[in-house]
């Protein structure tokens, strides 16, 4: 089984640079003819002129992303152009004003993004289970990552906040990965009766029990009133 799982990601992790090729391509044309240019910001050393900065087309950050703990940070470093798009004309377009985004925002969101893609089956698997992905992320960030934080809600308790990170990571990358090679196989046949029957049908178990634990079962860490208005601020950074 451990061969299995790193042979999955092996395949999805070189799948991911052809993206990044591209987007990098895209970028370093935009900067060479001053189409990147954003402003300039001081530079830290007296004296000196300030630092241009030429990321307003960046489009991906490729670090970031496979070392990424949720979800929340791949899709926000993941074809940011894109990402800025379906955000704001489909995302908040379906959220009801005054109420926050729901489950359903999310498959939404999601399965316009399949709709973009095409047709293929694929597409549809791969965007629907990463949508539930993200909404166990949600969960998990309001619901367990507050019990590894200090009560003031700034800090972790070392080495468990570095434990619950490291999980995180490799629970994340791997899920994408798995769930991944479904975009590439782009058939729903390849993907259910090849790739998950060699893993026993349980990544899309694992997701779909996960997420109705986590959302139904697991209740809300209360906050004290000396951590809320501090938690609440952070969050709204």
């Amino acid at each position: 089984m451990t061969e299995k799982i790193w042979r999955v990601h092996l395949h999805a992790f070189p799948a991911r640079f052809k993206y990044y090729f591209a987007w990098y391509l895209t970028e370093g044309s935009c900067t060479a003819c001053g189409l990147g240019y954003s402003g300039s910001v001081k530079s830290s050393t007296p004296g000196q002129p300030p630092i241009a900065k030429f990321d307003r087309y960046v489009n991906s950050h490729p670090t970031r992303i496979e070392t990424a703990s949720n979800m929340r940070d791949i899709i926000n470093n993941w074809n940011m152009g894109v990402n800025d798009w379906l955000r704001n004309y489909v995302y908040l377009r379906v959220t009801p004003p005054g109420s926050k985004p729901s489950a359903l925002a999310t498959l939404a969101t999601y399965g316009t993004s399949a709709f973009w893609h095409g047709f293929y089956p694929g597409y549809y698997i791969f965007f629907l289970l990463s949508g539930l992905i993200t909404e166990i992320a949600k969960d998990m960030r309001r619901k367990i990552r507050p019990l590894f934080l200090l009560p003031d809600g700034t800090s972790g308790r070392q080495p468990f906040k570095l434990v619950y990170d490291v999980i995180g990571t490799l629970t994340t990358l791997w899920f994408t990965s798995i769930f991944g090679v479904s975009f590439i196989y782009l058939s729903a046949e390849a993907t259910v009766s090849v790739l998950w029957r060699e893993f026993y049908y349980l990544p899309p178990i694992i997701v779909v029990v996960v997420f109705v634990v986590v959302r139904c079962f697991v209740p809300t860490p209360r906050q004290t009133p000396t951590t809320a208005p501090l938690v609440e601020t952070k969050k709204s950074t």
